[in-house]
């Protein structure tokens, strides 16, 4: 059966569930993908379903145990040979099956065979054979390989682009990465392995656009690109920026929100008034009320929806999903609800 024909980018395909069972309807309640899967995998959820596009090519799905992918029509893409692993070395591994990381980007996906790391596409074709003793997704164009003990980078064709000296995995975003060398410690790097320049203390992770945390006498700031410092080591950890340039810390068991070029409203700088706040995207963020509900507020800490949950997911281009009594209930930004089938 065909889907409801997509119109200014809303949604067009809303998880339903029969029993333990998984399929798809449209948003008027029409059957699309008969109810026949274990589990429905979003990109931004394995743990509440989030409606497609049917813009999207596929979906990752299980069955029987199994991870394959289906096209938005329902049609199985490839075969059912990965197993989920919530982590890479987590669980038995069959050596004669795949076990994939979680999908989360347009590129080849990591696979496991037994205990060496490649690459497919969504079909199952294996673009890089698994010979690695880890891998992390491509970003940028490349991939940080494990070899031995040590991590270099691949392109999308296999070629090793940059040798394997590196102590840590990387990510590449626009062009540059950190990474740490045992001998010279934290440095920037480009995409051909040239360092850039030196970092201070212990570099962690890409923040934002040229933002970079780091670690110095147990506290964590933020250093440029140009590797002068932008926020002195004050907290306990920082996160990802999100869309907004807004950066969420911790500091003494609370969260809140810093920004390097727009200021941040006083209540979300560390509000006190939830339990924790996790981050926003889309202009909302999930915040816990108390230690078994959870809730959404905008920027200025207002919360939408009347009312409290048992989980809840981030909001992504409009949509949101959460549970309450019944599994899954599909949140759509206007604030209008479409209960799961």
């Amino acid at each position: 059966m065909g889907g409801q024909k997509e119109k200014n980018g809303t949604y067009s395909l809303i998880p339903y569930r029969r029993g333990d069972k998984w399929g798809y309807v449209t948003p008027d309640r029409k059957p699309v993908i008969d109810p026949v899967y274990d589990l429905l995998i979003s990109k931004y959820s394995t743990d509440i379903p989030l409606p497609v596009r049917l813009s999207e090519k596929y979906i990752l799905v299980r069955k029987d145990g199994k991870l394959g992918f289906i096209d938005t029509a329902g049609n199985v893409v490839s075969p059912f040979i990965y197993k989920l692993s919530q982590c890479k070395t987590g669980g038995p591994v069959s050596p004669f099956a795949y076990t994939p990381h979680l999908h989360d980007s347009d590129g080849p996906i990591a696979v496991q065979k037994g205990t060496k790391w490649g690459f497919t596409n969504e079909k199952g074709d294996v673009l890089i054979q698994p010979q690695y003793d880890d891998v992390v997704n491509f970003s940028d164009g490349l991939a940080a390989v494990k070899i031995g003990d040590k991590w270099g980078a691949v392109n999308t064709a296999g070629e090793l682009m940059i040798q394997a000296h590196f102590c840590d995995p990387f990510f590449f975003e626009n062009g540059l990465t950190m990474a740490r060398h045992e001998k010279s410690g934290s440095s920037l790097y480009n995409k051909k392995g040239e360092k850039q320049f030196d970092l201070p203390g212990y570099v962690y992770d890409t923040i934002a656009k040229g933002l970079y945390s780091y670690r110095k006498n147990a506290k964590f700031g933020l250093i440029d690109s140009k590797g002068e410092i932008a926020v002195p080591c004050a907290y306990d950890w920082i996160f990802e920026a999100d869309e907004m340039g807004w950066i969420k810390v911790r500091k003494n068991d609370k969260t809140g929100f810093i920004s390097i070029d727009q200021p941040v409203p006083e209540a979300l700088r560390f509000p006190t008034k939830f339990v924790a706040i996790f981050g926003f995207s889309d202009g909302i963020s999930r915040v816990k009320t108390d230690s078994i509900s959870h809730a959404w507020v905008d920027r200025a800490g207002n919360q939408l929806v009347p009312g409290v949950y048992a989980q809840v997911n981030d909001f992504h281009e409009g949509l949101a999903g959460y549970t309450n009594q019944r599994y899954g209930v599909v949140i759509i930004k206007g604030r209008k609800e479409i209960p799961h089938a």
